[in-house]
């Protein structure tokens, strides 16, 4: 990426992208939908969390699911911030979630190195913490807390897809 292309990532902003302008009337086949493209900078993980608990908030959903998605977008962003990116550059990554009033799917995309996540076994939660391998809990939290998780590569792109259901 050249510098001139790394100056035109925007810090944390809504695209276009959204299928429902939220000052248009209702349409029943509109998804309620938030599009973000943030830097690959850990200061830009707490902007992630306010916009989404704007949408959540906007859309009905409840406390407990605002939690959980704060602690996977925390946990899933700061791992692509700290190891996607062998290069000093400046890299975006774009997240989108939709709600359709049953399930909330939370899209994060990143041209990071190639890395999944949820391949690695689980966490042995029944051992004392102190004959724990180090990491692997936070990733463990968001199996835990999500109703699905999963990962693809496709074109160059690590893609990773988090889903709740809930309860509006």
């Amino acid at each position: 990426m050249t510098p001139s292309e790394r100056s035109t990532i925007p810090t944390t902003s809504v695209t276009p992208r959204r299928r429902r302008n939220y000052d248009d009337p209702p349409n029943a086949n509109a998804l309620p939908t938030l599009n973000l493209i943030i830097r690959n900078d850990q200061r830009e993980i707490a902007s992630v969390m306010e916009r989404f608990d704007d949408f959540a908030t906007r859309n009905g959903m409840s406390s407990e699911v605002r939690a959980v998605f704060d602690i996977a977008f925390d946990e899933m962003l700061s791992n692509i911030i700290y190891y996607a990116y062998p290069d000093a550059d400046t890299h975006a990554i774009e997240i989108r979630v939709d709600f359709d009033g049953q399930r909330v799917i939370a899209v994060i995309d990143d041209d990071g190195v190639p890395f999944n996540p949820f391949a690695h076994p689980a966490q042995n939660t029944d051992r004392p913490l102190a004959e724990r391998d180090v990491g692997g809990c936070g990733i463990h939290l968001v199996r835990t807390m999500l109703d699905d998780v999963s990962y693809q590569r496709h074109l160059d792109r690590n893609i990773i897809t988090l889903v709740k259901r809930v309860h509006v």
